[in-house]
C-alpha cells in the first residue's frame, strides 16, 4: 500500500514538472502572440523544446527565444512585424555564427487602434492562410513600384507603378497571380510610350481586377529593375483601395531598421491582404 502510494505520488510530481516546465512554455505562448516573421535570411529557428525552422509569416510569441544557426560567413538576419504597431525589429547574426534573441513583450496599448496596428493585424490574418510569393529580385537603377492601379475597361493607369521610371519606349508584361487568376493569364504590350509628365493609359484587352506581376523592359537595356506585384482595382473601388495602400507605404518609408527587401515584401503582402478585402482605409 505504501509503495503504491509513493509510486502514485512520484507520477504526480513528474507530470506536474512536465506540464509546468516543458508543455507550458511551448503551448502557453499561443495566448500572447507578439507578431510575425516578415523576412528572413539564413537559417533561423525557434529555440523552444519543439523547435522548427522559421519562415516568412510564422507567428512569434512574447518571450519566445529565436536562434540563428548559420556559420560565421553567412548573412543571417530576421525581421519581425509586431502586433502592437511599433516599428518592425531586425535581428542580425551576420558573421557571428550561432546567436539567439528573446522576443520582447508587446508595448502597452493606448486607447484606440493605430494605423500600424491595423496593418500588422491584417498581415497576421493573411499569414495564417498563406505566405505571399516573392516575385522581385534586387537590382540597381530605376524600376517599377508596388502599387494599386486603376482599371477602366481595357485602359490601365500605370502611373503608380512607373513613377520612378524615366520616359521611353517599353515592353510591359502583366502576369496574373494564382490568388486571383487561377489560369495565370499573361498580357504583353510590346511598345508602350511612357512619359512621366504626360502619362497615357496602357490599353490591354482582357484584363480584370486582381493581383499581377508587373515588369517592364527596354529594347536597348533589357529588363528595367525588378518585377513587382500590383493590384488592379476597378474605378468604383480604386480611391478606397489606393488610400489604404498609401497608408502602408507612408508607414514603411519611416522605418529605419528595415532593409529594402523586407520593406518590399511588406508592401507585397499588404497588396495580397487588400486583394482579399481584409483591410480598408479609415
Amino acid at each position: 500500500m505504501v509503495r503504491e502510494f509513493l509510486a502514485r505520488g512520484l507520477v504526480v510530481c513528474i507530470t506536474a514538472f512536465y506540464l509546468t516546465c516543458v508543455v507550458s512554455p511551448i503551448f502557453g505562448q499561443a495566448k500572447s502572440q507578439a507578431g510575425n516573421v516578415l523576412f528572413v535570411r539564413g537559417k533561423w529557428e525557434s529555440s523552444a523544446a519543439l523547435s522548427h525552422t522559421l519562415r516568412k509569416g510564422d507567428p512569434l510569441y512574447e518571450r519566445q527565444m529565436i536562434r540563428a544557426t548559420g556559420d560565421s560567413n553567412t548573412v543571417t538576419t530576421i525581421t519581425i512585424i509586431r502586433l502592437d504597431g511599433t516599428e518592425p525589429k531586425t535581428y542580425d547574426c551576420t558573421n557571428r555564427g550561432e546567436c539567439q534573441f528573446e522576443i520582447a513583450p508587446l508595448a502597452t496599448q493606448s486607447s484606440g487602434a493605430t494605423v500600424s496596428n491595423r496593418l500588422f493585424q491584417a498581415l497576421a490574418d493573411l499569414f495564417r492562410h498563406e505566405s505571399p510569393q516573392t516575385v522581385f529580385f534586387l537590382t540597381r537603377g530605376s524600376h517599377p513600384q508596388e502599387a494599386v492601379l486603376q482599371l477602366r475597361g481595357i485602359e490601365l493607369d500605370v502611373q503608380g507603378a512607373m513613377r520612378n521610371v524615366p520616359e521611353g519606349h517599353y515592353a510591359v508584361e502583366l502576369a496574373a497571380l494564382q490568388l486571383i487568376q487561377p489560369n495565370h493569364n499573361s498580357y504583353r504590350v510590346s511598345d508602350y510610350v511612357w512619359s512621366p509628365s504626360s502619362p497615357v493609359a496602357l490599353k490591354v484587352p482582357g484584363l480584370s481586377q486582381g493581383l499581377y506581376k508587373f515588369s517592364i523592359s527596354n529594347a536597348d537595356s533589357g529588363p528595367m529593375g525588378s518585377p513587382v506585384v500590383v493590384l488592379l482595382s476597378p474605378s468604383s473601388k480604386f480611391a478606397e483601395t489606393a488610400d489604404a495602400f498609401r497608408e502602408a507605404n507612408v508607414i514603411a518609408q519611416r522605418w529605419s531598421d528595415v532593409d529594402t527587401e523586407a520593406r518590399r515584401y511588406f508592401l507585397t503582402s499588404y497588396l495580397y491582404a487588400l486583394a482579399q478585402g481584409q483591410v480598408k482605409s479609415e
